[in-house]
This record gives structure tokens, sequence and C-alpha cells, in this order.
């Protein structure tokens, strides 16, 4: 049959490439637990080792950054890299890099490659679309597994802080971490910050990233702020009013939220652990998108649902909003 790769693409491609995405999202979630716990273990090697470099080698890390490794399937071995770079980060020197198995990437890969050559043969285009173009069309499915890599941890290395060894390595003030893929799409998920007021610059917009801890805040208004991905701990909130602010991954941890109002809040990832939350209520409130696999054009993130750990939140501050 003469077909053009371009046709295949446009006929035959899409439903086996959606099949190989969905399987992959279906595995990930049935192994989720134990994923998150190798991705946990690996983390966890990583920056024992980076001590170990810095007793010997007092360096600075600017930016710790987690990729799948494209070039690792060539091999047969798919891999995620774990690399350590000094003050300058992304494009400084490499100080460290660790590799670990990431099959769980790619337990439906085999069978997807296969599905691309068995619809091939099927069609008997087998002189129009070579081995080489099978294993391109393959690997466009790539940021999506790039994507998968970062979603799956991106909520468990935002809390490095957390990570045992964390606070004996020698950091540059402004150190990251990134996810994603080496030397090219990737996503921030920690920055370390210096402390602020948001309170007292009122020209400054961005405080995400930022961690406040045992702040009260009472009859403050929160407007047109970005605190996405800010953690607050132990703090307290009374008679306070949130419009028109982006929370999109904040964390509350061990925090009281008394009779406040959030009005065109973002809330995507927001986590709630062992919070009170009473007398408060929520308009207008972005809370969830469209169940998709990948974004919307217009999102620039993934997010998990709203989590609620060990909270107290009375009927009235139940948060309410719309996708």
């Amino acid at each position: 049959m003469e077909i053009s790769i371009d046709e295949f693409k446009e006929q035959y491609f899409p439903a086996l490439q959606s099949k190989f995405h969905q399987d992959t999202t279906d595995f990930i979630v049935k192994n989720m637990d134990q994923i998150k716990k190798s991705l946990r273990g690996q983390m966890d090697m990583f920056v024992n080792l980076v001590v170990r470099l810095q007793q010997e080698l007092p360096v600075e890390i600017g930016m710790i950054q987690v990729a799948l490794l494209n070039t690792s399937l060539y091999l047969g071995r798919p891999q995620i890299a774990y690399t350590a770079y000094n003050r300058d980060g992304y494009f400084g020197q490499e100080l460290l890099t660790v590799k670990r198995d990431a099959g769980w990437l790619f337990e439906a890969w085999d069978d997807y490659k296969a599905s691309i050559e068995n619809k091939v043969a099927e069609l008997h285009a087998e002189n129009c679309i070579r081995s080489e173009a099978v294993r391109q069309l393959a690997w466009e499915s790539f940021p999506f597994l790039q994507t998968c890599l970062y979603v799956t941890s991106k909520y468990i290395f935002r809390d490095i802080e957390q990570f045992p060894e964390f606070g004996n390595m020698i950091l540059n003030p402004n150190f990251c971490m990134r996810i994603g893929a080496y030397m090219d799409w990737g996503k921030v998920v920690y920055v370390r910050r210096n402390e602020a007021d948001i309170f007292f610059d009122v020209h400054k917009k961005d405080f995400s990233f930022y961690r406040f801890h045992k702040v009260v805040y009472s009859h403050k208004v929160f407007q047109y702020l970005d605190l996405s991905s800010t953690v607050f701990t132990e703090c307290e909130f009374v008679y306070c009013k949130f419009e028109n602010v982006i929370l999109n991954d904040a964390w509350f941890r061990k925090c009281r939220i008394y009779y406040c109002t959030f009005e065109n809040v973002k809330l995507l990832g927001l986590t709630l652990e062992q919070t009170t939350m009473k007398k408060t209520t929520f308009q207008n409130c972005t809370t969830s998108i469209d169940g998709t696999s990948l974004p919307p054009k217009d999102m620039d993130d993934i997010y998990r649902p709203i989590m609620t750990i060990d909270c107290t939140i009375d009927e009235e501050s139940k948060i309410r909003g719309e996708a």
C-alpha cells in the first residue's frame, strides 16, 4: 500500500499514541505508592552523596536537576539523571551526576512500538515506513514521558527541605530544583528564598516559593499576588481577604484560618495539612481543571486535586469552586 509517513501520522498514529499514553498513565496510577517510594529513595541517596562530596570539596550547590535521559533508551536502559550544579546552576558546572532506573516510565513502551510496526505491516506499508521512521514516531511521545516524570515527582521533591540530609548541604542563596529533560524542557519545583514581608513592599507581587513561619495576619487584604508554591507554616489568618490571588500548589501547614474570604482565587494543587479553617467562604475560585493527562494549552502546569490532611474544617468553610 502506498502511504506516506504524513498520512500515517494523520490517520493511524494518533490512536496508537493515545493508547500508549493511557496505558502508561494507568500503570503509574496503579503503582504510584511504589514509584513514589523509589523516587524518594533515589533522592535520599543523591542528597547523601552530595553531602559527602561537599565534605571533600565545599562548593555551593546552585541547582539540582532531575532529568529523563532520552539517550539512555538507545542503550536499552531508560534512566533518570540526578545532577548537582555549582552556584551558576543550569549554565554552570556539573559537580555530581547519578543515574537511576526509569523503567516504570517505559512499562508500555515495547507494546507501543510493536503496535506501530503491526499497523505498518497491516497496511503493507513497510517499503514506505521503515524501521527508522517507526522509531521516530515512537520517540514523539518522549515529551509526554518527561511530563509524567515531572507530575509524579513534583509533590515529592518540592518538600526537599524535609529530606534528612538536606540541611547539611552547602547551598547557594538562589538554590533551586528542576525536573524534566536534560538541557531541555523542565519545571522548577523548589526555590530557596530569603525571608520577606508580604505587606512591607507594596510593589512586590511575586511571592512564589517563599516560606512564611509563625506569621499572624489580621484584617489583611491579599490582592493581585502570586503565592504559587508558597508554604505557610503555623501561620494565623483572621478576617483576611484573598482577592485575585494565585495560590496554586500553595501549602498551609498547621495554620489557623478564621473568618476569611477567598474571591477569584486560583487554588489548583492546594494542600491543607493539620490546618483549622472556620467561618471562611470561597467565591468564584478555581479549584480544578478538566481531567486530562496533559494541561489545557492556556495552563502553565499540571496539578493534583486539592488535598486536606488531618484538618478541621467546618461546613461553611468547605472549598467549593469551579473548574
